[in-house]
């Protein structure tokens, strides 16, 4: 009878143990609120919290979802979250478009651009042009404004001493050349002549250089490159880096348009390092409105 007794109230206990763990609060259940608990005030950081908070309550049985009493914190602290991450990447950004703006200044090595055009043009030529030309460099200025325009321009005074450079030089380039042609001319026709120097050639010729380009040309070499290499060229090359458009950035990319009534394309761009008062334009993806030979570096003046 004592047994049947202990039995019984063992049973009652167990029910009503039972019975209490039915209606009170599982350990996930407290875990889940508490982590709610903890993610406090949001901000751009708090993303770890909130991430766990939701774990856990994903976690749960819908059972135990029902019991966390602040689980209608979680979607708010989730949209308070998002929001302070997009106001923190915009502020990034425009802190980046703001450590872009002003004047920068490069060195442009026209060199680099005009020897592959001229060589092109000459598809024969034996002489390597690139051992003649040594020519300054032009100043040329890139100008991020702060209202999402840009220009780029260059220091005439730059490009002006650009020229007499190049023209002095290609004056030698072409003496040579036309030595060379003249040289494999007289060798096909008979003449027995070693070396293609311009002395050389000027003793078989029995007459300088400049004499026979006059005689056959009409012109002196001194003309020719003139003509090819004159005011007006200068004129062209200086309204050719004469630019405007508009831009935006992002990291490492600034976008460019061609004329400012352009909005720069997302798939074009020049891939850029900034690096204090250095900014480096490494490449371009897409179709580049500077069109030039990079690296570029530019350093800022302004």
């Amino acid at each position: 009878m004592k047994r049947m007794r202990r039995a019984l109230s063992l049973l009652l206990a167990l029910a009503m143990l039972l019975t209490l763990a039915g209606c009170g609060k599982s350990v996930y259940v407290k875990n889940a609120e508490s982590l709610i608990a903890a993610i406090g005030e949001v901000d751009a950081d708090s993303g770890e919290a909130v991430e766990a908070a939701e774990k856990a309550f994903a976690a749960l049985t819908d059972e135990d979802k029902a019991k966390v009493e602040n689980a209608d914190v979680l979607p708010e602290a989730r949209a308070a979250l998002e929001l302070a991450l997009e106001e923190k990447a915009a502020a990034e950004l425009e802190a980046l478009r703001q450590s872009v703006l002003g004047t920068w200044a490069t060195e442009l090595d026209v060199d680099a651009l005009l020897i592959p055009l001229l060589t092109s043009m000459l598809p024969e030529n034996p002489l390597n042009l690139a051992d003649y030309l040594n020519d300054p460099p032009i100043r040329m200025f890139l100008a991020l404004k702060n209202n999402g325009t840009y220009e780029t321009y260059v220091d005439e005074d730059s490009v002006s001493a650009y020229f007499t450079s190049l023209k002095g030089n290609l004056g030698i380039y072409y003496r040579y050349l036309l030595s060379y042609l003249i040289a494999e001319n007289l060798r096909s026709n008979g003449y027995n002549i070693s070396g293609d120097s311009p002395a050389r050639v000027e003793a078989v010729l029995g007459m300088s250089l400049d004499e026979y380009i006059l005689r056959v040309n009409g012109q002196s070499l001194d003309d020719i490159v003139e003509q090819e290499m004159g005011d007006d060229k200068l004129d062209i090359v200086i309204q050719a880096y004469e630019r405007s458009g508009r831009f935006t950035v992002e990291p490492g990319r600034l976008h460019i348009s061609a004329s400012t009534t352009e909005e720069p394309r997302e798939n074009d761009y020049e891939s850029f390092v900034l690096e204090g008062d250095t900014l480096t334009i490494t490449d371009y993806a897409g179709t580049s409105a500077l069109d030039l030979v990079y690296p570029l570096v530019f350093q800022r003046v302004s």
